[in-house]
Protein backbone atom coordinates (compact mmCIF):
# COMPACT_ATOMS: atom_id res chain seq x y z
CA UNK A 1 0.00 0.00 0.00
CA UNK A 2 1.46 4.14 -0.42
CA UNK A 3 3.39 4.85 2.67
CA UNK A 4 0.98 7.44 3.23
CA UNK A 5 -2.31 5.40 3.86
CA UNK A 6 -0.75 3.20 6.41
CA UNK A 7 -1.79 5.06 9.18
CA UNK A 8 -5.70 4.60 7.70
CA UNK A 9 -4.82 1.03 7.65
CA UNK A 10 -3.62 0.74 11.53
CA UNK A 11 -6.93 2.73 12.67
CA UNK A 12 -8.73 -0.77 12.10
CA UNK A 13 -6.67 -2.41 14.66
CA UNK A 14 -5.33 -6.08 13.75
CA UNK A 15 -8.54 -7.49 13.19
CA UNK A 16 -8.01 -6.92 9.46
CA UNK A 17 -5.11 -8.65 9.34
CA UNK A 18 -5.51 -11.39 11.70
CA UNK A 19 -8.08 -14.39 11.44
CA UNK A 20 -10.89 -14.65 13.59
CA UNK A 21 -12.51 -11.09 13.56
CA UNK A 22 -13.67 -11.21 9.81
CA UNK A 23 -17.74 -10.86 10.42
CA UNK A 24 -19.61 -8.45 12.23
CA UNK A 25 -22.93 -8.92 13.65
CA UNK A 26 -24.70 -5.28 14.41
CA UNK A 27 -28.05 -3.81 15.60
CA UNK A 28 -29.04 -0.68 15.85
CA UNK A 29 -31.87 2.02 15.23
CA UNK A 30 -33.11 3.49 11.38
CA UNK A 31 -34.50 6.92 10.62
CA UNK A 32 -35.70 7.36 7.34
CA UNK A 33 -37.07 10.87 6.90
CA UNK A 34 -40.65 11.34 7.50
CA UNK A 35 -41.18 7.83 9.17
CA UNK A 36 -40.86 6.53 12.77
CA UNK A 37 -37.88 4.82 13.79
CA UNK A 38 -37.56 0.86 13.25
CA UNK A 39 -35.19 -1.30 14.68
CA UNK A 40 -32.62 -2.52 12.25
CA UNK A 41 -30.11 -5.50 12.37
CA UNK A 42 -27.16 -6.70 9.79
CA UNK A 43 -24.10 -9.12 9.36
CA UNK A 44 -21.25 -8.24 7.53
CA UNK A 45 -18.26 -10.03 6.46
CA UNK A 46 -15.35 -9.09 4.63
CA UNK A 47 -15.09 -8.11 1.72
CA UNK A 48 -18.99 -6.50 1.51
CA UNK A 49 -21.10 -9.37 2.29
CA UNK A 50 -24.10 -8.13 4.05
CA UNK A 51 -27.33 -9.80 5.17
CA UNK A 52 -29.23 -6.88 6.24
CA UNK A 53 -32.99 -7.37 7.47
CA UNK A 54 -35.08 -4.53 8.05
CA UNK A 55 -38.81 -4.27 9.90
CA UNK A 56 -41.63 -6.71 8.19
CA UNK A 57 -42.32 -6.14 5.15
CA UNK A 58 -39.41 -3.34 4.50
CA UNK A 59 -37.15 -5.33 2.88
CA UNK A 60 -34.20 -8.15 3.17
CA UNK A 61 -31.25 -7.61 1.40
CA UNK A 62 -28.96 -10.52 0.90
CA UNK A 63 -25.26 -9.59 -0.74
CA UNK A 64 -22.50 -11.37 -1.72
CA UNK A 65 -19.94 -9.23 -3.95
CA UNK A 66 -18.46 -11.72 -5.65
CA UNK A 67 -21.36 -13.94 -6.28
CA UNK A 68 -24.70 -11.75 -6.03
CA UNK A 69 -26.50 -9.49 -8.12
CA UNK A 70 -29.16 -7.39 -6.51
CA UNK A 71 -32.58 -5.89 -8.13
CA UNK A 72 -35.60 -4.16 -7.42
CA UNK A 73 -34.71 -2.02 -4.24
CA UNK A 74 -36.09 0.41 -3.39
CA UNK A 75 -34.10 3.61 -3.05
CA UNK A 76 -33.56 3.22 0.68
CA UNK A 77 -32.60 -0.26 0.51
CA UNK A 78 -30.21 0.56 -2.44
CA UNK A 79 -28.73 3.26 -0.41
CA UNK A 80 -28.14 1.03 2.96
CA UNK A 81 -26.43 -1.83 0.70
CA UNK A 82 -24.08 0.62 -0.71
CA UNK A 83 -23.44 2.78 2.58
CA UNK A 84 -22.99 -0.73 4.56
CA UNK A 85 -21.22 -2.62 2.23
CA UNK A 86 -19.28 -0.44 0.14
CA UNK A 87 -18.43 3.04 1.63
CA UNK A 88 -15.97 1.39 4.22
CA UNK A 89 -12.13 1.29 5.40
CA UNK A 90 -12.48 -2.17 4.15
CA UNK A 91 -13.50 -1.92 1.32
CA UNK A 92 -10.94 1.43 0.11
CA UNK A 93 -8.50 -1.24 1.15
CA UNK A 94 -9.90 -4.58 -0.56
CA UNK A 95 -10.59 -2.30 -3.68
CA UNK A 96 -6.68 -0.70 -3.51
CA UNK A 97 -5.39 -4.51 -2.70
CA UNK A 98 -7.03 -6.00 -6.27
CA UNK A 99 -5.07 -3.06 -8.16
CA UNK A 100 -7.22 -0.03 -8.05
CA UNK A 101 -4.74 2.84 -7.22
CA UNK A 102 -6.75 5.76 -5.33
CA UNK A 103 -5.06 9.28 -6.22
CA UNK A 104 -4.00 11.08 -2.91
CA UNK A 105 -5.55 14.82 -2.77
CA UNK A 106 -3.48 16.25 0.01
CA UNK A 107 -4.18 15.87 3.88
CA UNK A 108 -5.71 18.39 6.50
CA UNK A 109 -7.75 20.47 4.45
CA UNK A 110 -10.61 22.00 6.47
CA UNK A 111 -14.30 21.16 6.05
CA UNK A 112 -16.82 24.36 6.02
CA UNK A 113 -19.17 23.94 8.97
CA UNK A 114 -17.20 20.70 11.17
CA UNK A 115 -16.06 21.32 14.44
CA UNK A 116 -13.45 18.07 15.94
CA UNK A 117 -13.64 14.76 14.46
CA UNK A 118 -14.10 15.23 10.66
CA UNK A 119 -12.91 18.97 10.33
CA UNK A 120 -10.00 18.34 9.03
CA UNK A 121 -9.46 15.86 6.53
CA UNK A 122 -7.00 13.85 4.30
CA UNK A 123 -8.76 12.67 0.99
CA UNK A 124 -8.30 10.18 -1.92
CA UNK A 125 -9.73 10.12 -5.26
CA UNK A 126 -10.43 6.71 -5.80
CA UNK A 127 -12.18 5.37 -9.34
CA UNK A 128 -13.92 2.07 -8.23
CA UNK A 129 -15.97 -0.56 -9.47
CA UNK A 130 -19.34 -0.62 -7.63
CA UNK A 131 -21.41 -3.75 -7.26
CA UNK A 132 -23.35 -3.13 -3.61
CA UNK A 133 -26.20 -1.27 -5.71
CA UNK A 134 -29.10 -2.32 -7.93
CA UNK A 135 -26.97 -1.16 -11.02
CA UNK A 136 -23.55 -1.83 -10.87
CA UNK A 137 -21.02 0.53 -12.49
CA UNK A 138 -17.79 2.60 -11.76
CA UNK A 139 -17.61 5.12 -9.14
CA UNK A 140 -14.91 8.30 -8.90
CA UNK A 141 -15.36 8.10 -4.62
CA UNK A 142 -13.71 10.67 -2.70
CA UNK A 143 -12.71 9.18 0.73
CA UNK A 144 -12.15 11.30 3.75
CA UNK A 145 -10.57 10.32 6.94
CA UNK A 146 -9.94 12.50 10.30
CA UNK A 147 -6.80 14.15 9.65
CA UNK A 148 -6.26 13.41 13.94
CA UNK A 149 -6.88 9.83 14.06
CA UNK A 150 -7.10 8.16 10.28
CA UNK A 151 -10.65 7.23 11.16
CA UNK A 152 -13.10 7.35 7.94
CA UNK A 153 -14.91 10.42 8.35
CA UNK A 154 -16.79 10.61 4.67
CA UNK A 155 -17.20 9.35 1.41
CA UNK A 156 -18.49 11.24 -1.40
CA UNK A 157 -20.06 10.75 -5.09
CA UNK A 158 -22.49 10.73 -7.67
CA UNK A 159 -24.64 8.42 -8.44
CA UNK A 160 -27.96 8.17 -10.57
CA UNK A 161 -31.12 8.59 -8.47
CA UNK A 162 -34.68 8.74 -9.81
CA UNK A 163 -33.29 8.91 -13.33
CA UNK A 164 -30.42 11.63 -12.50
CA UNK A 165 -27.29 12.11 -11.57
CA UNK A 166 -26.83 12.86 -7.89
CA UNK A 167 -24.18 13.84 -5.38
CA UNK A 168 -24.24 11.58 -2.41
CA UNK A 169 -22.31 11.19 0.58
CA UNK A 170 -22.34 8.72 3.81
CA UNK A 171 -21.00 10.53 6.73
CA UNK A 172 -19.30 8.29 9.83
CA UNK A 173 -19.20 9.72 13.39
CA UNK A 174 -19.13 8.87 17.18
CA UNK A 175 -16.57 6.29 16.96
CA UNK A 176 -16.29 4.41 20.04
CA UNK A 177 -14.46 1.33 21.11
CA UNK A 178 -16.43 -2.10 20.73
CA UNK A 179 -14.99 -5.34 21.71
CA UNK A 180 -11.54 -3.82 21.73
CA UNK A 181 -11.96 -2.03 18.19
CA UNK A 182 -12.81 1.18 16.85
CA UNK A 183 -16.62 1.74 15.12
CA UNK A 184 -18.97 4.32 14.38
CA UNK A 185 -22.01 5.12 15.94
CA UNK A 186 -23.70 6.67 13.41
CA UNK A 187 -24.29 6.36 10.00
CA UNK A 188 -25.65 9.19 7.96
CA UNK A 189 -26.76 9.03 4.52
CA UNK A 190 -27.26 12.58 2.06
CA UNK A 191 -28.60 13.37 -1.36
CA UNK A 192 -27.00 16.65 -1.51
CA UNK A 193 -27.37 18.69 1.35
CA UNK A 194 -30.87 16.38 2.17
CA UNK A 195 -30.40 13.63 4.84
CA UNK A 196 -32.18 10.86 3.44
CA UNK A 197 -31.42 8.74 6.62
CA UNK A 198 -29.81 7.72 9.71
CA UNK A 199 -28.14 4.86 11.11
CA UNK A 200 -27.62 4.49 15.25
CA UNK A 201 -25.41 1.62 16.15
CA UNK A 202 -26.06 0.16 19.65
CA UNK A 203 -24.08 -2.60 19.43
CA UNK A 204 -21.43 -4.66 17.33
CA UNK A 205 -20.07 -7.90 17.90
CA UNK A 206 -16.70 -9.31 15.62
CA UNK A 207 -16.63 -12.70 14.62
CA UNK A 208 -14.44 -15.48 12.88
CA UNK A 209 -15.55 -15.69 9.27
CA UNK A 210 -17.90 -18.77 8.73
CA UNK A 211 -18.43 -20.95 5.03
CA UNK A 212 -22.12 -21.29 5.89
CA UNK A 213 -24.75 -20.22 3.56
CA UNK A 214 -25.72 -16.77 5.45
CA UNK A 215 -24.91 -14.90 1.96
CA UNK A 216 -26.53 -16.86 -0.74
CA UNK A 217 -30.00 -15.47 -1.92
CA UNK A 218 -31.62 -18.48 -2.09
CA UNK A 219 -31.31 -18.77 2.07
Amino acid sequence: MPPHAKRYFDALGDRVFKSGKERSTVRGSLEVAGAANEDISWTWEFPGKLRLLRAAGKGLIVFDPARSSVKNLDDTNDDLLEVLSADTTETFFDNLQRGFTPRFLGAEFRVKGKSGFGSLVDIYEHAVPVAARSQRGMSVKHYMFDSATGLLSKVSYQRTVAGKMTQVSTELSQYVTANGYLAPQRLTRYHQTQKRFQLDIQDVQWLAGVLDNLFEESR
